[in-house]
């Protein structure tokens, strides 16, 4: 097994499991007690892909909405990062932190976490059958298992507490930012569909 020492925490980037759902394998990384995939998740009897074009479930693994969550998505043993799993690991990878647009954010050069940019399902009109496409290879986003309740104009709403993963293109525009990657918890509406990445239970 290969171990990679950064920031004084042990990466291991050749663990793997098997979700013996439908036999498919994850490569998988470690966060000091924490094991998460490093792929997303392309279990096929829930979610959607996006465009509902099969093409893109293989490219970015399937995009799946709140209930799915709600019923645990992952494989036994495994479940999804709650809202304090995901700024648990974002502590760990470094970088820069601050508040972006009041929301938590993190900027570092390193994508360890393997994220892809696999866009957003959002529900048209808060409709769940009815969805609208949108930011693929643009901006990758994650499920946690958590909500909070917004007040907007005096109606209160549960919203879907989610990791926005971004490339900042640093590559091709370097006076925007130092950074590659932003990794930001901010939320959406319940109804939408986004990525999967399992963590082992502990």
């Amino acid at each position: 097994m290969t171990i990679l020492l950064f920031a004084n925490i042990v990466f291991s980037q050749t663990g793997q499991m098997t979700d013996n759902r439908d036999g498919r394998t994850y490569k998988t990384i470690f966060f000091d007690k924490f094991e998460i995939m490093a792929e997303n998740l392309k279990f096929g009897k829930a979610g959607i892909c996006y465009s509902k074009e099969n093409i893109f479930c293989s490219q970015f693994g399937r995009l799946y909405d709140y209930k799915d969550v709600v019923n645990n998505i992952c494989p036994d043993g495994w479940h999804i990062p709650t809202e304090g799993e995901w700024r648990y690991i974002l502590l760990k990878i470094k970088g820069e932190i601050y508040s972006r647009n009041n929301l938590y954010a993190v900027s570092n050069n390193e994508n360890l976490l393997k994220l892809s940019k696999g866009g957003i399902g959002s529900a048209k009109y808060n409709d769940a059958t009815k969805v609208q496409f949108s930011n693929v290879n643009l901006n990758g986003f994650y499920a946690s298992s958590s909500t909070v309740f917004e007040e907007v104009g005096g109606i209160e709403s549960e919203k879907w507490i989610i990791l926005t993963f971004e490339d900042n293109g640093l590559a091709n525009n370097p006076s925007t930012t130092k950074y590659k990657y932003t990794f930001q918890i901010g939320s959406t509406s319940i109804n939408d569909n986004v990525s999967c990445r399992c963590m082992k239970d502990y």
